[in-house]
């Protein structure tokens, strides 16, 4: 299997030779280089993730991976500085997953040929986007402290920036009273909550690795960013990550009364208050009648209808599917089922229906081994199991947030590598981080 993602260690190891090779005075000044971008691979990831939350453009975040990282990347890759084990099985799969996505595509895809092309292209932008995040992921497990914060930090800012957003701009600009939505990668309102909570879990599971020893300032940091947090995926007003945040909030009040049985009249007491303020904030922006109203006059936003035109409109193999990032408007179900009850073509807004359409039971399969691979190393993790249901916490977060709001795994980059891609490869090698990392396995 690994022919399919061949050209990648063809890189790493014949041309890496080839350098070797080379005069020795380039050698040193390549080696001087790689040294530093090895080193400034955590900065360059911290300037792309604070893109994410605040940047003007919702675009720039992107350009910044594809100008600075992805050149950084390579180099490292060259020179063989990139510490990446190919065998590793997490990465073997996903590669090879991506690979199987793109080429399929331009053979089975529907629609005009320009669709295939874009479609092949997502696979490569990821293949490198999650090789990247296997460059940079050892320097986040090994100072979990600095990245706790880190990504507590963005998480607060980019909630409070989307807060104050909507508050001067929607509310007092006479703008109406619309979704909240943010800078950066969070201008959607979705995707912006999703990606809200999944570095606020990080970044508190990152400081609660030592919850004993949290000082007065992070446990200040981690209230007043869930506060924040939590208001702007109210205001948001997106239901699945509103229930991906309650279900998170029990689950993390649980873990804080079953660490500490005493604490839990404080926790009810806090839970209390801040339900309370933000009842009270909701009440005074939109009256609560008028806040439930808005939740609920989108109804279901019509998720049935078109999981069933998909699964009523099967492709001609299920085995492959219809092809990598097929638009809806091409699919047999918009003439078949969604025109005849007055609906428009959307995307599956399903990882796992995505998944299968776009890929077929071979995709699917892919995802699934993916899956499978997250939850034995979770179980096979040495560790206690109140870290491991932390870590089966936020990969159950992942869960809830990808079932309404996602079409597939395979894409450009977009949110769903900052809400799925990153979290899950944390996950993965923080399970592996007691025995990979410190016998130098990832060159970290």
């Amino acid at each position: 299997m690994y022919i399919l993602f061949f050209p990648l260690i063809f890189i790493e190891h014949y041309l890496g030779n080839m350098v070797v090779n080379t005069d020795s005075r380039a050698i040193e000044q390549s080696g001087k280089l790689s040294h530093r971008i090895k080193q400034n691979i955590p900065l360059l990831f911290m300037i792309w993730l604070v893109l994410t939350v605040i940047s003007p453009h919702q675009d720039l975040y992107k350009a910044f991976f594809h100008l600075i990282i992805v050149p950084a990347g390579f180099i490292l890759i060259l020179t063989r500085q990139a510490g990446i084990n190919w065998k590793d099985p997490f990465l073997s799969t996903a590669l090879v997953f991506f690979a199987y996505t793109g080429i399929t595509t331009l053979f089975i895809g529907l629609g005009p040929m320009e669709n295939q092309l874009r479609a092949f292209r997502w696979s490569v932008e990821i293949t490198f986007g999650v090789i990247a995040l296997f460059i940079w992921m050892p320097s986040v497990i090994q100072n979990p402290k600095r990245w706790g914060r880190f990504f507590l930090g963005i998480a607060f800012i980019g909630s409070t920036a989307a807060i104050l957003l909507f508050v001067f701009y929607s509310y007092l600009g006479s703008k109406g009273y619309g979704r909240l939505m943010g800078l950066g990668a969070l201008y959607n309102s979705v995707t912006m909550a999703c990606i809200l909570l999944i570095y606020f879990a990080l970044g508190n599971f990152l400081l609660q690795k030592n919850a004993e020893k949290l000082s007065f300032k992070d446990k200040a940091l981690i209230a007043s960013t869930f506060f924040s947090v939590c208001l702007a995926v109210l205001l948001s007003q997106s239901r699945m990550p509103i229930a991906a945040m309650v279900v998170y909030t029990l689950f993390l009040g649980m873990m804080v009364i079953i660490r500490r049985p005493k604490t839990m009249g404080y926790v009810v007491v806090a839970s209390l208050l801040g339900v309370t303020a933000l009842v009270l904030l909701l009440g005074y922006l939109f009256g609560f009648e008028g806040y439930i109203d808005r939740l609920l006059i989108r109804g279901g936003s019509y998720r049935i209808d078109i999981w069933t035109g998909y699964l009523l409109y099967v492709p001609d193999s299920w085995l492959l599917g219809f092809g990598s990032g097929t638009e809806a408007l091409f699919h047999p179900a918009t003439e078949g089922y969604w025109k005849s009850n007055n609906l428009r073509a959307l995307h599956p807004h399903n990882l796992f229906l995505g998944t299968l359409v776009d890929t077929g039971v071979i995709g699917l399969s892919f995802l699934s081994a993916l899956i499978i691979l997250l939850v034995r190393a979770i179980f096979k993790y040495d560790a206690t199991i109140e870290q491991k249901v932390r870590l089966f916490g936020i990969l159950g977060l992942i869960f809830i947030l990808t079932l309404t709001g996602s079409q597939t795994s395979v894409s450009s980059i977009k949110a769903v590598w900052l809400y799925l891609w990153i979290p899950v490869i944390f996950i993965w090698f923080w399970c592996h981080k007691a025995h990979d990392l410190e016998n130098d396995v990832y060159g970290a």
